[in-house]
C-alpha cells in the first residue's frame, strides 16, 4: 500500500493549527447540543468535532461520521464508524488506515489514544518524510 502524503500532511496540519479540535482519545466526540437526529435514524456529521488522527483522516476525506442517539456518553455523543464516499458503513480506523495508506502496524502505532499531540506529531513528520515508525 502507497501512504497518501496529501492526506498525512491534511491531517498534521489540522492538528497542528486547531490543536482544540485534536484528541486522540476517542475517534470523534461531538458535543449532544450538535446533533439533530432524523426521526428514527442515524445522525450523519461531518463538522463541530474533536477527533483523533483516524477521524480526522476519516472526515477529511470526506467520510460522514454515523451518531446513533444510544452512542451519548456524559453529553457528549462518540463515533466509532463512517459512512465512506461509497455509501459504504466502515469502521473508523479502517477507513483511515486506508485513506493514508498505512500498514496495520503503522495504523496501530498512529492511532494509538494514549499518544500525546507531541508525539503524533512526530509520528506524522516520519510517515511524511517516507520513514519507518
Amino acid at each position: 500500500m502507497t501512504r497518501n502524503i496529501f492526506a498525512l500532511r491534511a491531517v498534521r496540519d489540522l492538528i497542528k493549527k486547531s490543536p482544540e479540535k485534536h484528541a486522540q482519545d476517542s475517534w470523534a466526540a461531538i458535543e449532544a447540543d450538535q446533533i439533530v437526529f432524523p426521526e428514527g435514524g442515524v445522525a450523519k456529521v461531518s463538522c463541530g468535532t474533536t477527533a483523533c488522527v483516524a477521524g480526522w483522516a476519516a472526515t477529511l476525506a470526506g467520510a460522514k461520521f454515523l451518531i446513533e442517539e444510544d452512542d451519548l456518553e456524559d453529553g457528549v455523543y462518540y463515533a466509532e464508524k463512517v459512512e465512506g464516499l461509497d455509501g459504504q458503513t466502515y469502521w473508523v480506523d479502517s477507513y483511515a488506515r486506508n485513506v493514508l495508506g498505512l500498514k496495520p502496524s503503522e495504523a496501530g502505532l498512529l492511532f494509538n489514544g494514549d499518544l500525546e499531540r507531541k508525539e503524533v506529531l512526530k509520528l506524522l513528520k516520519r510517515l511524511i518524510e517516507g520513514k519507518d515508525i
